[in-house]
C-alpha cells in the first residue's frame, strides 16, 4: 500500500494545489504510485498526457506544461538553471520521493510511503525455503529500498535502476546459469519481464507490463505465488516420470511382441494399461496436497 507521507513545496502553489495537480496527471496512469494520490483527485484535469518510461509523466494542465516523476525528469523542463536547488526540493536517499514541475522549475516533492503487500513475508520465507533466491530490482532510492529489504528478511536488493538496467541485471543473472522469473506491475518493468526465463505480471498492474508477461497474476496480492512454482516443479517431475515410464515400457514390450514371446493380446491390454496409468499420474497435479515439500 502506497501514500503520501509527507509533502513540500516551494513558489506560488500549496501543498494542496500541488497535490490535486499531480493527482490529475496521475490519473491516466496505471503505475502503482498513481494509487497515492487518487484521494487527492479534485476537478483539475489533465490533457495530453504522456508517460516516460523511466522518467514520469507529463500533462497539461490550467495551459501550463507539468511534469511529475525522478528529479532529473521533471528538472529537465525547466526553462532556468537550478544548480542551487531549495532544500525543500532537495534529493533525500533515504526516502521514495516523487517531484512535481512545470516549465518555470520545480515546484513540490512528495515522500512516498509504502506499505508491504498483505503476505509478502511469508511468500518470500516460502520461496526461499524452496532455495528460489528471491531479489528486489527497483527505480526507487536505495534508502527505502533497503528497508524494504529489511522488512522480507535482508533479501538481495538493487536500487536506482532504470528499465534497461534492471534487464541487463537479468543478462547478468542468465549469464551465471540462472534461470529468472520476474514478477513486476509497471511499465518499467516491461522490460525485465519480456526478457526474464519465466515473467509475471500483477492483475493490478499496467496492460504493457501484462502483454511483456508469460501469465498474469489475478489480483493485487502475492499470496499463493509460492505455489505456482510448487504446482510447475509437480509438473515437470510428472512429465518426467510419465516419459521414463513410457519409454522403458515400450523398450520391454515392443521386443516381446516383435519376437512373439507374449500374445497379441496381452500386448494391446499392456500398452491401454500403460496409458491409463499415465493418465492417472497425471491427475495427480489436480490434488492439493499440502504436505508437499516445497523444496523437492
Amino acid at each position: 500500500h502506497l501514500y503520501i507521507a509527507d509533502t513540500d513545496t516551494r513558489g506560488h502553489y500549496s501543498a494542496t494545489q500541488a497535490l490535486q495537480i499531480a493527482a490529475a496527471l496521475e490519473s491516466a496512469s496505471a503505475h502503482p504510485l498513481a494509487r497515492a494520490f487518487r484521494p487527492f483527485a479534485s476537478g483539475i484535469r489533465a490533457t495530453d498526457i504522456v508517460q516516460v518510461p523511466g522518467g514520469g509523466l507529463q500533462g497539461a494542465v490550467g495551459g501550463a506544461t507539468w511534469r511529475i516523476g525522478n528529479r532529473e525528469f521533471v528538472h529537465a523542463l525547466s526553462l532556468r538553471s537550478e544548480t542551487n536547488p531549495d532544500a525543500s526540493c532537495a534529493n533525500d536517499s533515504d526516502s521514495r520521493e516523487i517531484f512535481l514541475g512545470n516549465n518555470t522549475g520545480l515546484h513540490a516533492r512528495f515522500v512516498i510511503g509504502e506499505t508491504l503487500r498483505a503476505g509478502a513475508k511469508d511468500v518470500i520465507d516460502r520461496l526461499t525455503a524452496m532455495r528460489i533466491a528471491p531479489m528486489i530490482a527497483s527505480g526507487d532510492q536505495p534508502g527505502p529500498v533497503a528497508a524494504l529489504a529489511a522488512q522480507l528478511g535482508h533479501i538481495d536488493h538493487r536500487a536506482a535502476l532504470l528499465p534497461e538496467h534492471k534487464l541487463q541485471l537479468v543478462r547478468e543473472l542468465q549469464a551465471g546459469g540462472a534461470s529468472v522469473a520476474a514478477v513486476g506491475d509497471g511499465i518499467n518493468d516491461s522490460p525485465v519481464l519480456a526478457g526474464a526465463d519465466v515473467s509475471i505480471a500483477m492483475g493490478s498492474g499496467t496492460s504493457v507490463a501484462q502483454h511483456s508477461a508469460d501469465c498474469v497474476w489475478l489480483g493485487e496480492q502475492l499470496e499463493g505465488l509460492d505455489r505456482a512454482f510448487v504446482v510447475a516443479r509437480k509438473t515437470m517431475r510428472i512429465v518426467q516420470q510419465n516419459l521414463c515410464w513410457a519409454l522403458g515400457y515400450n523398450l520391454l514390450a515392443i521386443p516381446l511382441a516383435v519376437t512373439g514371446s507374449i500374445a497379441p493380446w496381452m500386448a494391446a491390454v499392456g500398452m491401454s494399461a500403460s496409458s491409463l496409468l499415465v493418465m492417472l499420474n497425471a491427475l495427480r497435479l489436480h490434488r492439493r496436497d499440502s504436505g508437499d515439500d516445497p523444496g523437492s
